[in-house]
Order: structure tokens, then sequence, then C-alpha cells
């Protein structure tokens, strides 16, 4: 599965990278690759968000996933502040 995964992220293939991650850690929870592949294909930053969350649980001491957690957070609350009130 990470093989169909990759080579659907080496292709540009988002949605099919998503789908494909999303299998591997509905097989495998606790797969923190699986997790990561799914927060860079997220089809949204508040799910990207969310697999970054898991990524962390699995694996704290992760210093790049926090940082990518917080680049994601970032980007969300500058999206938020460009929205019309």
């Amino acid at each position: 599965m990470f093989l169909l995964a990759q080579g659907a992220e080496q292709s540009g293939l988002r949605s099919k990278a998503w789908e494909a991650y999303q299998t591997i850690v509905a097989l495998e929870p606790t797969n923190v690759t699986g997790w990561l592949g799914c927060a860079r294909h997220a089809p949204t930053i508040e799910e990207a968000i969310r697999c970054l969350d898991r990524a962390i649980e699995l694996a704290p001491g992760l210093d790049e996933v926090h940082a990518a957690r917080e680049s994601c957070r970032q980007e969300l609350a500058r999206s938020r502040a460009q929205v019309p009130q």
C-alpha cells in the first residue's frame, strides 16, 4: 500500500495519495509514517492538523512534526483572518 501511496504522491495525484494513506492508517492506526502522509495530502488544513496531532500522540519526540503542526495552525489562523465577517 505504501508503494501505491508513494506512486500517487510522485505523480501529483493528491486525492489518490490521500486515499492510500487513509487505508494505511485504517489498517495500522499506529503507523506514524502513514499519518504524516495523510497530513501531507489532507483535503483541508483542519484535517492535516488532525493527522499531525495523531502523529504527535504516537511519536511526541519528532520535532519536525511539531513544527509542521505549528505551520498548519498558523496557516489556518491566517486563512480565518482573511474571511470577511
